[in-house]
């Protein structure tokens, strides 16, 4: 994820340079891969429009394109994936110079001459990204110097966020992560106040039970769909993402700094109710990718009584996105099951900044904060009617977690004694505690679902107490030798008198399709209650089917005399081991 150090600097104040931050980062094991300086001007470098596309008459893997700056038409040979017709793209002219102060020219490339260079995300020193060239978005003016784009110089850090920690995908996340490690304080996420009226229009919204943990949203009428203002488009190209207008950005600028999104339709393109509801298989959709989308049944979509509007914490449709001529949005903000965005994100293929965000888990206390500041901003920027009803179905409300700590339990999970004073310290910074006599009460945040054991807080308390405090030292070691198994020892010989025999032992993956399995194997399965895929819905009850999947793999390719066995597990009511 790229943080741009300026716009952190709006939620803390510290005097570090980004490179500091970078390294503290790193120690407390939130790696921080690259700092970009984007202050570098680069010389001869402007938006050009792809206007055609053809093939290499001498290379498959490159293309021919007619570039044009606004003046003249260049031919630049490229190898790019992502290059099409229509696209306005980083154009380096001959005599130009890219970062780190490489100088173009005309070059010929496999018997043709390539007048310039398009360039990508890590050429313009604008980011990491060497996937394809950098496209700007349709409004961005031809000709103009890239430079312009980026009027002030600022650096960005590359951070790299594990799966455990959701709450770092934002630049706010980040800033609570370093105002903990530096023990300075930070601007707390307030939502100023806004004008709301009573609205004129109305919309009712329909939640299919299991289909979403919590959904809200709020009509906004007279909206003017303009572009954004300039510091908006700076900061989010700054994260990688392109303008599109005023709205649609506020809802990305909301994600990129609160981490939790947005969307917004196009009110008066929804007919009827709103359902939240399960997909029914067949169902089309083409989704804001211009790709047509097949249902598999099971994903949770975002539907009117005609037709889908949204893959639900994945992609908006097309058919209801906001444009110039919208005057009336829906703002959602929502809370989906996380398995249920992933299932639907994995099944066809789409990774987003939401989906990704969504599968990992929102922070709770963030979706109707986040709703509001996009709301307030709505208002401001877009001159909006915000409707003073809030539509709001399911429920945030949890059980509050607690984990009981002690100076043993942390001196026995991370090896070193920790002052009891020092472990409140730490957990009071993070979260609310209890004393109750010797034990700590620890009540972790919404925003941090990774600290719900005590080996999980005895481990964030060694992490910011500094794992560089901790002494190295060898752990004594028993050894007791192994008892002789006779299972094991029957195994062992079975396995080399078949090796022996030519035989080639394989391990399978232990699921199976419920639907092959049944036409086979009339005993009760096992059923896996939220499968990824629905080809691996249930636990192998045989080794049969993975040994006749192998035998096929083996006989497609051509392989005639083909010896195989397998130990493994199978699983029924009743788990055994087998040999197949």
């Amino acid at each position: 994820m790229r943080v741009p150090y300026k716009w952190l600097l709006e939620f803390i104040s510290i005097d570090d340079e980004p490179e500091r931050v970078a390294e503290l980062l790193t120690s407390k094991g939130i790696e921080t891969e690259y700092v970009f300086d984007i202050g570098e001007k680069l010389e001869g470098v402007v938006v050009g429009e792809i206007i055609k596309v053809m093939n290499h008459p001498n290379a498959s893997n490159l293309k021919l394109c007619l570039v044009s700056d606004g003046k003249n038409i260049n031919t630049v040979v490229c190898g790019a994936p992502n290059v099409k017709k229509g696209i306005k793209v980083a154009y380096a002219k001959p005599g130009a110079k890219i970062h780190g102060g490489i100088e173009i020219g005309k070059k010929n490339i496999r018997g043709q001459v390539s007048t310039g260079m398009l360039l990508s995300e890590r050429e313009l020193g604008w980011g990491s990204s060497h996937d394809g060239i950098y496209v700007f978005s349709e409004n961005t003016p031809l000709g103009i110097d890239v430079n312009e784009l980026k009027k002030e110089g600022d650096k960005i850090l590359e951070i790299e966020i594990t799966a455990n920690r959701p709450d770092l995908l934002s630049i706010y996340g980040v800033a609570r992560e370093v105002s903990l490690l530096k023990g300075v304080n930070i601007r707390e996420w307030q939502v100023e106040e806004y004008q709301r009226f009573e609205g004129e229009k109305t919309i009712n919204v329909i939640l299919e039970e299991n289909s979403c943990i919590f959904y809200s949203g709020r009509i906004i009428e007279n909206v003017k769909v303009l572009p954004s203002p300039s510091w908006m488009i700076e900061k989010l190209l700054l994260c990688g993402i392109n303008s599109i207008n005023n709205v649609v950005d506020i809802t990305n600028y909301v994600l990129c700094s609160y981490g939790q999104p947005l969307h917004a339709f196009d009110l008066d393109k929804i007919e009827g109710d709103i359902f939240v509801r399960s997909a029914k298989e067949g169902e089309e959709v083409v989704l804001l990718d211009g790709k047509n989308y097949r249902m598999k049944g099971g994903e949770i979509v975002i539907a009117d009584s005609k037709k889908i509007l949204a893959l639900a914490g994945v992609m908006g449709a097309e058919n209801s996105k906001v444009t110039e001529e919208t005057k009336n949005i829906f703002l959602e903000s929502a809370y989906f099951y996380p398995e249920k965005v992933r299932y639907a994100s994995k099944i066809h293929s789409i990774m987003t900044d939401s989906s990704y965000r969504f599968e990992r888990g929102v922070d709770p206390e963030g979706v109707l904060k986040g709703l509001e500041e996009a709301s307030c901003m709505i208002s401001r920027i877009c001159s909006g009617k915000v409707n003073k009803n809030r539509i709001e179905r399911g429920s945030l409300k949890k059980e509050e977690r607690f984990v009981e700590i002690t100076e043993d339990i942390v001196e026995n999970i991370i090896g070193v004694k920790i002052e009891k004073n020092e472990i409140k310290d730490v957990l009071s910074k993070i979260g609310r505690i209890e004393e109750r006599g010797e034990k700590i009460i620890f009540f972790p945040p919404s925003f941090r679902k990774d600290l719900n054991i005590k080996e999980s807080v005895a481990g964030e308390i060694g992490r910011v107490y500094g794992f560089d405090k901790i002494p190295s030292k060898i752990p004594p070691i028993t050894w007791v030798p192994k008892r002789k198994n006779e299972r094991e020892i029957l195994y062992r010989r079975i396995r080399n008198k078949l090796t022996g025999f030519g035989f080639f032992e394989v391990l399978n993956y232990p699921l199976v399709s419920s639907d092959i399995a049944g036409r086979f194997y009339q005993e009760k399965l096992l059923r896996i209650e939220n499968p990824l895929v629905k080809p691996q819905d249930s636990l192998a009850p045989t080794l049969l089917f993975g040994m006749l999947k192998s035998l096929k793999f083996n006989i497609s390719r051509g392989e005639k005399n083909i010896f195989l066995f397998e130990f493994g597990k199978v699983f029924t009511p009743e788990e055994r081991m087998a040999i197949g």
